[in-house]
């Protein structure tokens, strides 16, 4: 009898061991499998990305085929002349009162009674050179820059660095845009760039030096610091941060 549970024992681990190299066979056929499919879907990934590629490429061929040099030349010649126009007619005009945003006609009354202030700063009616930026008043969205980031109850109180990015985001947001030759400009420009065209054209080159909104938001922050409103990091452009100071040490 011992021998015949013996052998029954050696059967089932025989049994046992050949279900278990069945198992880990199957384990391994079913991982090849999976490697050959993702390899494979890898590959048909690789090979749809190609051809999109080549499809974008043939397209941006032919579009770019397709551009009028002459005409982009014209109309950056336009465009400049449109905002020095713009530039030499803001220089002439009496600085307005009035606000062309319904938004800002509603809010700056209400923000400068809640601010305390009595008079409007003298930094906020001092012209710049880039007063004209977002083809309204200059007087609006200083004002508007000015009770909505710069000067508020909670920068007052936290005492945070402030980026000139912010004020930049806070106009954007507020629904202040540059003027429309500023933006066509912009478009233009990144046309010839996205086309690899008229890189070293003088006309093209010109409208490089046009403004950005960061250059007149740079003209607003450094009269705040020339009227002590502001506390002045002076760094490159994209660095320029401040801290605002209470009304009470602002210059007249």
């Amino acid at each position: 009898m011992e021998a015949y549970f013996k052998a029954q024992e050696q059967k089932h681990a025989e049994l046992k061991r050949q279900r278990e190299e069945q198992q880990r066979r199957a384990r391994e056929k079913a991982t090849e499998q999976a490697e050959i499919r993702r390899r494979e879907a890898e590959v048909a990934r690789q090979l749809e990305a190609e051809a999109e590629r080549q499809r974008l490429q043939k397209t941006w061929e032919l579009e770019r085929q397709q551009l009028d040099l002459n005409e982009m030349r014209q109309l950056a010649m336009e465009l400049s002349a449109s905002c020095q126009r713009i530039h030499a007619h803001s220089g002439k005009v009496a600085a307005s009162t009035r606000f062309c945003l319904p938004i800002a006609r509603r809010n700056l009354e209400r923000d400068i009674h809640r601010m305390d202030l009595e008079a409007i700063p003298t930094a906020i009616e001092t012209r710049t050179e880039y007063d004209w930026m977002f083809g309204v008043p200059s007087r609006e969205w200083k004002l508007v820059a000015l009770l909505g980031v710069v000067y508020t109850r909670e920068s007052i109180q936290t005492r945070y660095w402030i980026s000139i990015q912010a004020i930049e985001r806070y106009l954007r947001e507020f629904g202040y845009q540059p003027v429309v030759a500023l933006q066509r400009a912009e478009q233009l420009l990144n046309t010839a760039r996205y086309y690899h065209v008229l890189a070293e054209d003088p006309a093209l080159k010109a409208l490089e030096l046009l403004p950005k909104p960061l250059d007149a938001i740079a003209e607003f922050v450094g009269e705040l610091d020339n009227f002590n409103m502001i506390h002045l990091l002076a760094a490159k452009l994209e660095e320029l941060a401040f801290i605002p100071k209470p009304s009470s040490s602002w210059r007249s």
